[in-house]
């Protein structure tokens, strides 16, 4: 089963003079002429909404996803399941709130072109993840492995390996296109402070998405 880690280093720029996104020239007469930077999707309060709500998403459920995928596997052997360990630790779950603020995200009316597409996949699979996890979370929060030796453990297992395969390519498939989308919003944030006249600072941070 492939296991990745998609993350992000966010950059976060601080704006160190004071001023406006407006370009400033002065004429013959020295007037100064305030003209506005031209208008882009990425000054769209939608466009950044939606684009937050996948950021959130990655920084909450994928990285949750994860987590309990190690914390599983930690016990539970991939090739033969959970008949056999010798310390049965069940399942962590997934947020579903995370999954519903996706969902308002992919339902915004604003396009994040080459990222849309393959975020509701993400979600489509996500949701199938997290089903299963809850329906495993009640099997082995109730015991029921004591009853049945097992039986619907194994097949819950392999439900288990096939969703979270499922759920991490989709994550791989649209984080592929969303490091292209962010590297371009960086680009335009850092012309348009350096047409502002304002100097930039960096400050550096880890990220999951």
């Amino acid at each position: 089963m492939k296991k990745t880690f998609g993350t992000l280093i966010c950059i976060s720029l601080f704006l160190a003079s004071c001023g406006d996104s407006k370009e400033k020239q002065v004429d013959e007469h020295g007037t100064t002429i305030t003209s506005a930077v031209p208008e882009s999707k990425f000054d769209s309060n939608e466009f950044i909404g939606k684009y937050n709500a996948y950021i959130d998403f990655g920084n909450a459920f994928h990285k949750r996803a994860n987590d309990t995928y190690n914390h599983y596997f930690d016990w539970a052997s991939i090739e033969n399941g959970p008949k056999g360990a010798k310390n049965i630790k069940g399942v962590y779950t997934l947020p579903e709130h995370s999954l519903n603020a996706l969902e308002k995200g992919l339902m915004m009316n604003v396009e994040i072109a080459g990222v849309d597409a393959p975020m509701k996949v993400v979600h489509e699979k996500a949701k199938n993840l997290f089903n299963v996890l809850e329906e495993a979370d009640g099997y082995y929060k109730k015991q029921d492995y004591k009853d049945d030796a097992f039986v619907k453990g194994q097949e819950l297992h392999e439900r288990l390996k096939t969703a979270f395969d499922a759920y991490f390519i989709a994550y791989d498939t649209m984080f592929s296109e969303f490091v292209v989308v962010q590297d371009e919003l960086f680009a335009f944030d850092v012309e348009k402070f350096k047409s502002s006249g304002q100097l930039i600072k960096y400050n550096d941070g880890l990220a999951y998405l």
